[in-house]
């Protein structure tokens, strides 16, 4: 697994050491909190998104940890994606630094941060998800969740379009309105609010399977 991650161009940053999974849920809800952090980026450049919200692919990298468990076998978690316009960011400019802190930790990345990504052929976030969405992860949620970070990216409707028959096959119906507070059917998402929504469903999921 790591030898084909290897050659797929993934950056490996850091691997723990083996762990078991299942015993070890508290380690992961601290990652999920830490991982849940707020990305500067948002705030410097956040009015440069367009009204959905949705990142542009060239702006993007993606973020995820993985564990190895007692038998071996590699599991993924708390994939991102991160809104990363790093060229609007002079190479001296002190909040690359602030940058560099927000993404140090999580154990792959794979992105605007690889040489050639959107112009060479398979660096974008297809190849992401093709690569990854078929192994093994910590839960359905974690798997659930590579879709909606996918579907963040503005060019990546595919993602979007996808998500309402995953979570209905996943045993989630309905969502909780933000405005009036009442369940109804994630039908269509289009915007980062919908993707917030597909999150709490995914959790509510999650929650109910007693997968945490």
């Amino acid at each position: 697994m790591l030898h084909r991650l290897f050659e797929e161009g993934f950056r490996i940053m850091a691997l723990p050491s083996t762990m078991n999974v299942n015993n070890s849920r508290d380690t992961l809800e601290r990652l999920r909190e830490n991982r849940a952090k707020e990305n500067p980026m948002l705030a410097w450049f956040g009015d440069n998104l367009p009204d959905s919200g949705l990142y542009p692919a060239r702006d993007v990298a993606f973020y995820w940890d993985k564990f190895q468990d007692e038998s071996g076998a590699f599991v993924s978690c708390n994939f991102r994606a991160v809104y990363r316009p790093i060229r609007d960011l002079p190479s001296d400019d002190p909040r690359r630094c602030e940058l560099s802190a927000f993404v140090q930790g999580w154990f792959c990345t794979f992105g605007n941060d690889v040489a050639g990504w959107m112009v060479s052929p398979g660096l974008n976030p297809e190849r992401v998800f093709g690569s990854l969405f078929g192994e093994r992860f910590v839960d359905e949620e974690e798997r659930g969740r590579v879709l909606v970070e996918v579907g963040r990216v503005q060019e990546c409707e595919w993602a979007r379009r996808m998500l309402p028959a995953f979570l209905r096959e996943s045993g989630a119906y309905d969502v909780v309105d933000p405005e009036s507070g009442e369940d109804r059917i994630l039908e269509t998402v289009e915007n980062a609010e919908d993707l917030d929504l597909a999150l709490e469903v995914l959790e509510r999921i999650s929650e109910r399977r007693n997968f945490r």
